[in-house]
């Protein structure tokens, strides 16, 4: 996202983002742009934190691009779901927190949860729902 008016914003709430359904790290390119140094700063953010994924891929779910300390986008009500229920977000200068961290640091993803990945039949029950629910909509107007 980039720079906003003061006072003005993106909202994002009321999503489901689910992570590590690829193969793994080497399958899918779970950073897209970023630089070399972010890559290493989130290597180093496991190491110091022990993290261990049971996937090669990290879960990472998100960058606010403006920082995490006074921003000008609202995240709230959304649902996380990674193959060990941790959720990542970025902020600038190669900070990485967990979920929890953001809301209680920064005040973002208020009533935001991250839980692990739902067997496959949940999430397929989901995508028909969310179909159904967009075809409810188009056909309505």
């Amino acid at each position: 996202m980039g720079d906003f008016k003061k006072g003005h914003g993106d909202i994002l709430r009321g999503n489901k983002c689910l992570l590590g359904l690829g193969g793994g790290i080497n399958d899918i390119d779970w950073v897209g742009a970023t630089t070399t140094s972010e890559q290493i700063s989130l290597e180093v953010w496991n190491k110091k934190r022990n993290y261990v994924s049971n996937n090669d891929e990290p879960p990472f779910v998100g960058r606010v691009w403006q920082g995490c300390k006074d921003h000008p986008v609202t995240l709230e009500f959304n649902e996380y779901y990674t193959p060990d229920g941790i959720a990542i977000i970025s902020c600038p200068a190669g900070e990485f927190h967990k979920l929890q961290d953001v809301q209680t640091e920064f005040g973002l993803e208020l009533n935001s949860t991250v839980s692990k990945l739902p067997d496959l039949m949940t999430i397929l029950e989901w995508a028909k729902s969310a179909t159904r629910e967009s075809s409810d909509t188009t056909s309505s107007k």
